[in-house]
C-alpha cells in the first residue's frame, strides 16, 4: 500500500491508503503523480501510455512521475489519458438496463479538469471515442479521512445504447491503530441518480436474481460443454443466516457440493436407505439440498466459476460473486423488525453490484458476458410474445 507524504515528502505515520489522496498544500504536478500513481491506474496502463519510454527496471512510481510530466508538457495528449482511464477494467459492477433519451449525450465538467484540478466533486464528461458507439463519464467524490488527508474516489459511468455501468475501485485505510473499509454503497445510489437525471432516459435493475439462480442456472449447470461451480452463498430466512464458501474444489465438486451430498446421505440413511441401493435417489436428493442451499433460502449473494470446455482444457468464461440487493422496503422493513428508532441504514448487501475476478476480464468481461445473456433472453421472450 501507498504511504501518503505531506508537501515536504515526511511520511505520514497515521494513514496508509492505496487511494488517491490528496490535500490543498500540495502542487499540481505533485497531485498528478500522485493520481497517477494511485490504485485508480493499473501500472499497465501507465505502461501503454509510456511506450518505449517505459523502461521494465521502472516501479509504479517512476512511471507515474515520468507520465505526470508528460502530460504536464504536453508530450502525451490528455485526452488519451482520459480514454485510457475510463477504458480500464475494475473489480467493482453495477449496471442498469434501458435505453436514453438521444444519441448526443450532454456536457458536463470538462473531464480534462481530472488531471489539472484535485479538489471538487461531480459529474465531468462526456469522454467519448471515434467510431465507438459507447460513451464515458466519471463521478468524483470527496472523502475525509482527517487530518488534511482528502481521498478523491472515481466511479467511471459507461452508456452503451442499452445498459449503464459503473465500475470502481473499493479501498480501505489504516488509521491509528485500526482499519477501515470505504463504505462505497452509501455513494452508489446518488451517483446513478447523478448520471440518470444528466443524460435521461429509463433505466432499472435487471433482476440479476433471477437471471443467476434460474436462467443461467438452467443453461449451464448441468450442460457437458460448460464446468458450472457454484462457489459461494450467503442467505438469510426466517432469521436464519446461511453463509457457506465453496473453498477448495476438485473431482468431487466444490465445498458446496459436498456439503449437499453429506446432508443427502444423511438424510438417506435416516430414512433406511443405502447409497449403494438407491443411487437415483441419492442424486435427487443431494440436488434438491443444493438448490435449497442456493436458491431457497433468501439468497443475498451468490458466487459462480463458468468454464467453456474446449478440447479437454478450461476456458475462463464467467466468475463473479454477485450482490443482489435490496428494495428500500424491504430495507426499511427489516429495520422496524429488528425495532430500530433511527432511519435504515444502507449495507452491502442493499446495492445490487458485482465483484469480478481478474482472470475472468474483471468488470468489461463480465458485462459483455451478463448483457449477452440479458439480450439472448429478451430476444426469446420477444419471438414468443
Amino acid at each position: 500500500m501507498t504511504i501518503t507524504m505531506d508537501s515536504q515528502d515526511t511520511p505520514q505515520k497515521t494513514l496508509r491508503t492505496s487511494a488517491f489522496v490528496t490535500d490543498q498544500a500540495s502542487a499540481r504536478v505533485e497531485h498528478l503523480w500522485r493520481f497517477l500513481g494511485s490504485a485508480e491506474f493499473t501500472k499497465e496502463t501507465l505502461r501503454s501510455l509510456l511506450g518505449d519510454d517505459a523502461k521494465s527496471s521502472y516501479d509504479k512510481l517512476r512511471l507515474a512521475k515520468l507520465l505526470a510530466e508528460k502530460i504536464e508538457n504536453n508530450s502525451i495528449n490528455t485526452q488519451t489519458a482520459l480514454l485510457a482511464f475510463v477504458k480500464q477494467p475494475r473489480c467493482w459492477l453495477s449496471f442498469k438496463v434501458g435505453e436514453r433519451e438521444s444519441t448526443v449525450l450532454p456536457n458536463a465538467q470538462d473531464p480534462h479538469l481530472l488531471f489539472t484540478s484535485f479538489d471538487q466533486s461531480g459529474l465531468f464528461g462526456p469522454i467519448q471515442e471515434y467510431g465507438i458507439n459507447k460513451a464515458w463519464y466519471v463521478v468524483t467524490e470527496r472523502i475525509h479521512l482527517g487530518g488534511r488527508n482528502w481521498v478523491r474516489w472515481h466511479a467511471i459511468a459507461e452508456i452503451g445504447s442499452d445498459y449503464l455501468a459503473i465500475t470502481w475501485i473499493g479501498f480501505g485505510y489504516e488509521k491509528e491503530d485500526r482499519h477501515e473499509t470505504f463504505s462505497y454503497w452509501n455513494f452508489l445510489p446518488s451517483v446513478f441518480q447523478r448520471v440518470e437525471r444528466h443524460i435521461g432516459g429509463a433505466w432499472r435493475h435487471s433482476n440479476l436474481h433471477s437471471l443467476m439462480l434460474n436462467d443461467l442456472w438452467n443453461k449451464y449447470q448441468d450442460n457437458p460443454d460448460y464446468t458450472w461451480v457454484n462457489e459461494r452463498v450467503r442467505a438469510e430466512s426466517n432469521g436464519i443466516v446461511f453463509n457457506a464458501h465453496a473453498g477448495y474444489t476438485d473431482f468431487d465438486g466444490s465445498g458446496l457440493e459436498k456439503l449437499a451430498r453429506k446432508v443427502a446421505r444423511q438424510n438417506l440413511g435416516a430414512l433406511g436407505m443405502t447409497e449403494g441401493q438407491n443411487p437415483t435417489e441419492l442424486v435427487l436428493l443431494e440436488k434438491s439440498v443444493l438448490r435449497t442451499f442456493i436458491k431457497e433460502w433468501g439468497t443475498k449473494a451468490f458466487q459462480v466459476k463458468l468454464n467453456r470446455r474446449e478440447h479437454g482444457r478450461e476456458v475462463p468464461l464467467f466468475r463473479a460473486y454477485v450482490y443482489f440487493g435490496a428494495s428500500l422496503a424491504r430495507i426499511a422493513a427489516n429495520a422496524q423488525l429488528s425495532g430500530s428508532l433511527t432511519s435504515p441504514k444502507f449495507t452491502q448487501d442493499s446495492l445490487q453490484h458485482i465483484y469480478c475476478y481478474s482472470r475472468y476480464g474483471l468488470s468489461e468481461r463480465t458485462l459483455e458476458f451478463l448483457l449477452s445473456e440479458i439480450r439472448q433472453h429478451k430476444r426469446g421472450r420477444d419471438e414468443n410474445s
